[in-house]
């Protein structure tokens, strides 16, 4: 058995499990156990699941797509494996954000691509000149991982323009599109493609438990056969349990119910967590207060030593992560990734007071 040490403030990229509605969501487990019994082995891809979600994206995120467009995975990684193993032939070129999710750069190496990192500015990823198109770009437009920009519409558009059915394809990563704050959520990029260009990514463990090990990804209709073939040869398969569970916790009105809650206990803690930083640590740090999402970034106002600084953060019992540490080549950015949804409003306050103590 594996041991998973407990998390320490203000460990980012995990929401508030404490907050999870474990009794509704036993009751949906052991509903679909008892069903699992009397029926006959189904699809890879659940049905059920798949149609609830299909509606859940049209509606909150503005994805256009049908159920059998969908496929559930073990892990957003694993969507981010299959799409690599089924598009990436060695020698080919792949964009990426940087800094942006580490997972993305190893899932298309692996495949042999030629992996190149994208600056960002204030709207998220650029396009560097004189570049040509590669065969796939990787970017999270509706929240950038880490900084949590937002992609404009024109810089959207820009993209969509230079990706091409079967030459270049863009795969959109929406690892917590379902935390905004400030305003109405940016629909997905996915939505604006009317030639099937995009491949939508998600993942339920930020939203709900970690111990929920399912991802999904909303596959352009030409490719639909193709993954759910390399889908049963690589071996991507998610519990067809867990599916049926989740496919009732969905349709029920649970998963919606449980979000709107934690979005206000997360906008909360959001706004205490950029309060407090100004407060105890304004002078060393300054903070970018994302419009949605479950970690901000906090720069450092003096010197390079981010890296130096989690670790006597770590030290004295403040888990962080070096902005520099996500850089794809030599890091240009360098602050503290803190997250906030998985911390009480007195825990991010104790925490913030350690690490005043440390600079």
């Amino acid at each position: 058995m594996s041991y998973q040490a407990p998390l320490k403030p203000l460990r980012p990229g995990h929401g508030d499990f404490r907050e999870f509605p474990n009794e509704i969501w036993a009751r949906c487990l052991r509903r679909s156990a008892v069903r699992a019994a009397k029926r006959e082995l189904g699809p890879v891809n659940r049905t059920r699941l798949c149609e609830a979600l299909a509606h859940y994206l049209a509606t909150s995120r503005g994805v256009r797509a049908t159920a059998d467009q969908i496929l559930i995975l073990p892990s957003a990684q694993a969507a981010l494996t299959l799409i690599a193993a089924s598009l990436i032939t060695p020698g080919d070129d792949v964009w990426v954000e940087d800094p942006g999710y580490p997972g993305a750069a190893a899932a298309f190496r692996a495949s042999g691509a030629r992996v190149t990192g994208m600056k960002l500015d204030e709207q998220g990823m650029q396009r560097m000149p004189g570049l040509a198109a590669p065969k796939l770009i990787f970017m999270t437009p509706s929240h950038q991982h880490p900084t949590g920009r937002l992609m404009s519409l024109a810089r959207r558009t820009e993209f969509l323009g230079l990706s091409r059915p079967g030459e270049t394809w863009i795969v959109e990563d929406d690892y917590d599109g379902e935390f905004h704050y400030d305003s109405r959520p940016v629909p997905a990029l996915q939505g604006l493609d009317a030639h099937g260009r995009v491949f939508y990514v998600g993942t339920f463990s930020k939203a709900m438990t970690s111990d929920i090990r399912l991802g999904y990804v909303v596959a352009p209709p030409g490719l639909v056969g193709t993954l759910e073939i390399a889908q049963r040869h690589i071996g991507l398969i998610a519990s067809s349990h867990i599916q049926e569970a989740l496919a009732e916790f969905i349709a029920d009105g649970h998963f919606l119910a449980h979000l709107r809650r934690m979005r206000r206990l997360y906008h909360a803690r959001r706004d205490h967590l950029a309060a407090g930083l100004e407060r105890h640590l304004g002078e060393v740090l300054s903070a970018e207060v994302p419009s949605g999402g479950i970690q901000l970034v906090a720069r450092l106002k003096r010197g390079r030593a981010d890296q130096a600084a989690v670790k006597r953060l770590v030290e004295a019992g403040v888990e962080t992560r070096a902005l520099s540490s996500l850089a794809l080549g030599r890091p240009r950015d360098h602050g503290l990734l803190l997250g906030f949804a998985a911390w009480r409003e007195n825990e991010i306050s104790a925490a913030l007071r350690t690490m005043a103590s440390c600079f």
